[in-house]
């Protein structure tokens, strides 16, 4: 049988790997006084006509007594486990609806069991003095005994599968690519260079992923983050993102920055909006000189080998003179498009996939509107016929693809095992679960989804071998998104499972922080570097990746409102000082700071809370290079003399308000000017007079002393 020889090759295949503690697989035992045990069905836990039952059985002591005089006891139940989620039940530790498995059908001594130490053992049915096996998954349990006692169990499934018994499941596996968090939206390039190195993040799971029956969801802000940076791209990234675009795998879009769309459509309707953000904009990020265009002069070619052959000279025609190059001038560019960085030829694109868990039947519509399905995890919705794992749902009218959480679970135990022993045991229970929902499909079998949850272990990752070895399977073959897609639907109803309130306004306030910066980005000469960059940055924040550090996100998520009311207070009116006007008409000169990077053109507008002066002109443009200010020139009426209150508004072009208004007082002295122009004519014409009138008296003075001389 292609069964068991494939499968034995997989187990003689799997390498020894180090993952971190967090991977390790949960182990399906039960334990007392810390005593573990683990059991591993040779052959994945299959069995075809003819085979013995073989299970390796190891019992490891953490407590501080020896384990002395024990025994091990094999047990395999009669009846079946018929859904997925029945095996999951029976391999759940501490479950105490155990089924009755009989008399043990194999037992073994085991040898002292020192503290901290273990012991294997090899527990063999000869297949003759095997019950009577119907099709399908059976419960099997191995029990460790002292002195009559139970000290501790181990469980698994064993699947009796004779030839063409079982229709068998196509399951379908689905996996991200992805990143650690980000606030920015965007990926580093000294980042994407340690990504995407030999040993590097993405590398580790392209290469785990690559040729494999896994579809592949690609996060398309690493495929921007890659191509913004055009010839400055590190190369190890532009290699790495060949070997994605030429991958033979299966691929949908996920989210950009992988943000949680539940998240953000729950946040959305507390606003009262529908809330699924896209990048807006990347040319803020574009660097010209990154993508130059043209062609560089050729150095006078070297001769090929060969003859060289002599050409009959032809006349030369007078050249046609040329317009003179400026060699100094930069080189023309064809920066690329949101669209053409954003670009990939995905084999599905109309899949969601939001956090697991969390969503909400609003949420379905929400995206079965804007032409997408969504995955959902089964333990998320309640099935109509109760036991089916069919992969293809609707809620009411709307698309969604079921995630299997019992088969899932497997999946990521197996893909996680840290070493082969662990692969085996978890394979094993895998066929098992496989084999029960094999046993209940109808027809040409039902697809199942399996997803893995988002982050990666440190090292070598399984997947790929766990999709393959499911291929191997007589009960189960690989199967696809598209599969998955078109079997038949059933009606599924989702239990809704919101974000936690606490989350949902921390996103809801970077909505509104978002519109808020929308508006006052009006007042830039090129709004969209405001709005594109900020836009980044809330589907950075949104991403998944975030889920496991909800204190660091909350941290990330206030520092991104602060920024929000920093920026929006970077074009202002600066402070009026009190105004004295005297004359009949003048100006009064109104300040603005503008603190941005790029230049704006704001209005000033000034309104007279009492009618002792008039406005001549209500709006007032002002425009102001970055980091500089300029003064608004408005001019005024007065009409008769008191004290005037300001209101001094800012505005952009399109009417929206800058910042909050500020309040100036006026004193008028109206008809002031003629009596002052007056009084000033007649000093200085006093003044005049008087000098003449000193000048005259010496002159005569000098004229009258020589004539006393002479008497």
């Amino acid at each position: 049988m292609k069964l068991l020889t494939s499968l034995a090759a997989i187990a003689l295949a799997v390498a020894p790997v180090a993952l971190p503690a967090a991977a390790s697989p949960v182990s399906a035992a039960t334990s007392a006084d810390g005593i573990e045990v683990t059991v591993v069905p040779s052959s994945a836990g299959v069995l075809g006509p003819d085979q013995d039952l073989v299970a390796r059985v190891t019992v490891s002591n953490e407590g501080t007594q020896p384990v002395r005089a024990a025994s091990t006891e094999l047990s395999l139940g009669n009846g079946t486990v018929r859904t997925a989620s029945e095996v999951t039940e029976w391999l759940t530790p501490g479950d105490d609806d155990d089924p009755d498995l009989g008399g043990g059908l194999a037992s073994a001594t085991l040898p002292d069991v020192p503290a901290g130490a273990s012991r294997t053992v090899e527990l063999t049915v000869p297949a003759a003095n095997l019950p009577q096996l119907a099709a399908g998954a059976h419960p099997l349990a191995v029990r460790v005994l002292a002195g009559g006692s139970e000290l501790a169990q181990a469980r698994s499934v064993v699947v009796w599968a004779p030839e063409a018994t079982l229709s068998p499941v196509r399951v379908v596996f689905a996996a991200a690519l992805s990143t650690p968090a980000t606030e920015t939206g965007i990926i580093a390039a000294s980042d994407l260079e340690l990504y995407t190195s030999d040993r590097g993040l993405l590398t580790r799971q392209l290469d785990a992923l690559v040729g494999t029956p896994v579809a592949i969801g690609v996060d398309p802000m690493i495929l921007a983050s890659i191509r913004l940076l055009g010839d400055s791209a590190p190369a190890s990234a532009l290699e790495w993102l060949e070997r994605l675009e030429a991958a033979p795998n299966e691929t949908f879009p996920l989210a950009y920055a992988d943000t949680d769309v539940a998240a953000a459509l729950q946040a959305g309707r507390l606003s009262g909006r529908t809330y699924l953000p896209a990048p807006e904009s990347f040319a803020h990020l574009l660097d010209p000189a990154d993508f130059p265009q043209g062609e560089e002069v050729a150095e006078e070619d070297e001769p090929a080998d060969g003859p060289v052959i002599t050409a009959t000279p032809t006349p030369t025609p007078t050249p046609t003179p040329t317009p003179s190059v400026d060699p100094t001038a930069p080189l023309e560019t064809d920066l690329p498009t949101t669209e053409e960085l954003l670009a990939f030829d995905y084999t599905v694109d109309t899949i969601a996939w939001p956090a697991e868990g969390m969503v909400e039947t609003a949420d379905v519509a929400a995206l079965a509107g804007s032409g997408l399905t969504p995955i959902v995890g089964s333990d998320n919705v309640v099935r109509g016929g109760g036991s089916s794992s069919g992969a293809a749902a609707v809620v009411g009218e709307s698309p969604v693809l079921i995630a299997d959480a019992d088969v899932s679970a497997l999946v990521r135990e197996a893909a996680l095992a840290p070493d082969s022993a662990a692969y085996q045991d978890a394979m094993a229970r895998l066929s098992g679960s496989l084999a029960a929902v094999a046993q209940g499909s109808t027809g040409d079998g039902t697809v199942v989804l399996a997803t893995m949850s988002r982050g990666w272990p440190l090292s070598t990752y399984r997947l790929g071998q766990v999709a393959d070895g499911v291929d191997r399977l007589d009960q189960a073959d690989a199967g696809t998104l598209s599969d998955a897609l078109g079997a038949q639907s059933e009606a599924v109803t989702v239990i809704d499972s919101p974000n936690p309130p606490e989350k949902l306004q921390r996103i809801s306030g970077m909505i509104d922080s978002e519109a808020q910066d929308a508006t006052f980005a009006t007042v830039a000469n090129d709004p969209s570097r405001i709005t594109a960059d900020r836009r980044l940055q809330v589907l950075g924040l949104l991403g998944q990746a975030w889920n496991p550090s909800p204190d660091t996100w909350a941290t990330a998520v206030d520092r991104f409102l602060v920024a929000g009311v920093d920026l929006r207070s970077s074009v202002q009116l600066l402070e009026s000082s009190d105004i004295n006007l005297f004359a009949d008409r003048s100006f009064i000169y109104i300040s603005v700071e503008n603190r941005l990077d790029q230049p704006v053109t704001a209005f000033v507008s000034v309104t007279a809370q009492t009618a002792l002066v008039r406005i001549e002109q209500q709006r007032v443009e002002v425009q102001i290079e970055p980091g500089g200010g300029n003064r608004a020139q408005i001019p005024v009426e007065s009409l008769s003399n008191g004290t005037v209150q300001l209101r001094i508004e800012l505005s952009s072009a399109t009417g929206a308000a800058i910042g909050s208004p500020t309040f100036a007082e006026i004193s008028v002295n109206a008809g002031w000017e003629g009596p002052i122009t007056t009084t000033l004519i007649v000093v200085v014409a006093g003044l005049f007079g008087l000098g003449l009138y000193r000048d005259i008296r010496k002159r005569l003075r000098a004229r009258a002393e020589p004539g006393e001389t002479g008497e």
